[in-house]
């Protein structure tokens, strides 16, 4: 292949690394120089072969062969001339084109077989500056390897221009080994070689670029854009490259960019590309650009890799034979957008722990299409975003390790086969069709002005968070553990609805919460209306598990309701505040069809709750009719002396407050039975109608009589708060006592 690196790398060493900016002024005066003697030469145009300055050996005027080694510019300027149809011929060995640092070789091709070529290399730009051009129908053929820009003060240019204008390279192209080397082929030209390194050493910078309908790069083998320095491709406006395999920021100082860009530019790789091994690499397909390969395209392959792509602009296309692989050990993105597409077979996302990958398909029109499998983690960190319209489509399944994302906003998601498997995240509003399944690890979280809509089932291991935004099924859910709505959130069930099986919960959290589409609420499984939430099902709800409602919150159904003898109704009480709707102390369930009642019943308090005797709280309004009741009912303590009691009208259930049997006369409610409780019944004594139990009403009649008295006076004594060594009162000294008592505070009241 190349029997000339070693040397090269060798002169590397032997000169020192100069930045670009200290070559623009040779750069600019090789440009002045070369308008000078190109001027020069274009009056002699009827001459074959002109040379002047610093050529040698002199090439002869009439065309034909010259020995090796030929230079052009070895030590000042030398310029050469070919044209007339007179080619020019290196036998035996190679050509060197502003070979030291204070050379400058320019060298010009013009017409039809006005040729040169050699036996060996061509060095364009060895330590100095040479600019070489190929016009008109010329043709410039190496057997072995070109050179453009070999030390770190060289700069090297070849221009090929022109429908028929060629340069045939039998080996290697190196553009920018040390030094700067630039390449274009324009209107038509067209370079033949066996593979190109441009920017090879870490100083080094190459440039190629590939312009106007006809032009072309041809490569039987590959191509290197940034081996340890800076390498550039740019396909512009109809032109082609072709090539086996190619590879971008090869090295750690590697820097390799590509820019296809302009309807019908082309790069076609029939290999693979490995874009950013080790270095940073960049590639942008846009304005209806192409670049193909039939092989793998793998980004940022290393650790240190960056690598990014960009396509964009309608029609324009990045097109992956096999696997295309977003991150596999780097940190690499993909940005699809404008309307540009995608397509590859199998796509990975985070190919390894510690790579990171990112996708982004933006837009009307964006499309990445996989026909294989779509893996976001794999089991790297990887998000794929989905926006304003953009698609993605896999005819096989989407996977979402734990450390994947999937964020859409207002863009599809399209997976074929089973569906979508997510154990990572699940995020914003838009479209998935598939089924999804997602599990244990996995987490669909729906936010404020987000409205996602799975158009296939849903069947939930992990978890669902609807935080005032949407979620809308088009088909049946299986709910294996929680889904949560709050805040204002819309929750809509297609085809037969949400079933809520044994173990899950359905949680309604703050907020006004609707409920579209039937919900069956199997044994063993809860929804609970929390929080304050006003939860609304329009449609029917089956429960053979637990409905819970806490204080403040209310749950309507707009259909009927049943409770079967496995089933539980949970509801918690607090306080009654002063004038405010009995909504704001307890849950409510509200029906507005028929309930049928079974099941069990059970109630809690929350903290700080307290009643008195007489206080009434609705806890179930059937505007259909109430029939049945609960066969068991599990009601907590409310204090000493009162006690919960469950009443039935024809529409409505009812918790009251009454006074708990067997401690009537504990006026105090301190638990217990003593003098304090008769002095309260003294305090209270004579009261006709509106007493409370603690003003000494016993028998809840509302007067405070001697009835409630002898209630008293039959609990005296009923707990060990008496002393034991305290004299009890013999019933009748107490009657007496106490009437007594009465009668005197009588006497005061009249007084």
């Amino acid at each position: 292949m190349i029997c000339r690196p070693m040397r090269i790398v060798h002169l590397h060493r032997a000169v020192a690394i100069r930045p670009l900016a200290a070559l623009r002024p040779r750069a600019m005066l090789a440009t002045a120089l070369l308008g000078a003697c190109l001027g020069g030469l274009h009056r002699h145009a009827d001459a074959a072969v002109t040379a002047s300055g610093d050529v040698s050996p002199a090439p002869p005027a009439g065309g034909g062969n010259v020995a090796a080694t030929f230079r052009v510019g070895n030590t000042a300027v030398g310029s050469l001339a070919i044209n007339a149809g007179t080619p020019l011929a290196v036998t035996g060995g190679s050509a060197i084109f502003g070979d030291t640092a204070t050379g400058m070789g320019l060298v010009e091709l013009d017409g039809f077989n006005s040729n040169f070529s050699t036996a060996n290399d061509l060095t364009i730009g060895n330590a100095g500056l040479s600019s070489v051009k190929v016009l008109n129908f010329s043709k410039i053929t190496l057997t072995d390897d070109l050179f453009l820009g070999i030390e770190t003060t060289a700069l090297g240019e070849l221009l090929v221009q022109g429908l028929g204008s060629f340069t045939d390279v039998g080996d290697t192209v190196v553009v920018g080994s040390a030094g700067v080397g630039h390449i274009d082929v324009v209107h038509g030209g067209r370079i033949d070689a066996d593979d190109t390194i441009f920017g090879q050493a870490a100083g080094g910078r190459g440039r190629v670029t590939v312009t106007g309908t006809g032009s072309r790069l041809i490569q039987t083998s590959s191509i290197t854009l940034g081996d340890a320095g800076r390498g550039e491709l740019n396909v512009l406006d109809q032109g082609l490259v072709t090539t086996t395999n190619a590879l971008t920021g090869n090295a750690a100082t590697g820097v390799g960019v590509a820019t296809v860009s302009g309807s019908d530019s082309q790069w076609r790789i029939t290999g693979f590309l490995n874009h950013g091994v080790a270095g940073l690499a960049t590639l942008e397909v846009s304005a209806g650009g192409l670049v193909t390969m039939t092989g793998a395209m793998r980004m940022a392959t290393g650790a240190t890799a960056e690598s990014h792509a960009v396509v964009s602009g309608a029609n324009s296309l990045l097109a992956v034979g096999t696997t295309l692989t977003i991150g596999e050990t780097g940190f690499s993105t993909l940005t699809v957008s404008g309307g540009g597409r995608v397509t590859s077979t199998i796509a990975v996302l985070g190919d390894n722990i510690g790579s990171r990958g990112a996708v982004v398909v933006d837009g009307a029109n964006s499309l990445w299409k996989i026909t294989g499998t779509l893996d976001v983690s794999q089991p790297g960190e990887a998000e794929l975003a989905i926006t304003g319209g953009g698609r993605v489509v896999a005819s096989d399944v989407v996977r979402i390790a734990a450390a994947g994302v999937v964020r859409l906003d207002e863009g599809r998601l399209e997976a074929g086969l089973t569906g979508l498997t997510n154990n990572g995240l699940v995020a914003g509003g838009g479209r998935v069709t598939g089924n999804v399944s997602n599990t244990a690890t996995g987490s669909i979280r729906v936010a404020v002005g987000d409205a996602l809509v799975l158009a296939s089932s849903l069947a939930n291991a992990g978890a669902v968070d609807v935080a005032g935004g949407e979620l809308e099924t088009l088909a049946a859910v299986s709910n294996n553990a929680d889904i949560d709505a709050r805040f204002g959130a819309t929750l809509r069930f297609g085809g037969a609805g949400l079933d809520n099986n044994s173990g899950a919960q359905l949680a309604l959290t703050g907020g006004a919460i609707d409920v579209f589409g039937n919900v069956d609420n199997n044994l063993g499984a809860e929804i609970a209306v929390v929080g304050g939430a006003s939860a609304v099902f329009h449609n029917a709800v089956t429960n053979n598990g637990t409905i819970f409602v806490s204080a403040s919150s209310e749950i309507a159904l707009l259909d009927n309701l049943a409770f079967v003898p496995s089933s539980t109704l949970g509801i918690q009480l607090a306080s009654l505040v002063e004038e405010a709707e009995p909504t704001d102390a307890l849950g409510l369930v509200d029906v507005s069809g028929a309930t049928t009642l079974g099941g069990n019943l059970t109630v809690s308090l929350a903290a700080g709750f307290a009643a008195a005797v007489g206080d009434t709280f609705e806890i179930l309004r059937a505007s259909g009719g109430l029939a049945g009741t609960f066969a068991s009912e599990s009601l907590p303590s409310i204090g000493p002396g009162k006690a919960l009691d469950v009443q039935y009208t024809p529409t409505s259930v009812l918790l009251a407050v009454v006074a708990a049997p067997g401690l009537t006369a504990d006026f105090d409610e301190d638990g217990d039975v003593d003098a304090a409780d008769l002095a309260k019944w003294k305090a209270g004594f004579g009261t006709a109608s509106g007493a409370t139990h603690m003003q000494g009403d016993a028998d809840g009649n509302g007067a405070v009589d001697g009835s409630d008295f002898l209630a008293w006076q039959q609990q005296f004594g009923s707990t060990p708060a008496i002393s034991a060594t305290a004299a009890v009162p013999e019933p009748a000294s107490v009657a007496l006592a106490a009437f007594a008592a009465a009668g005197c505070l009588a006497a005061r009241r009249r007084a």
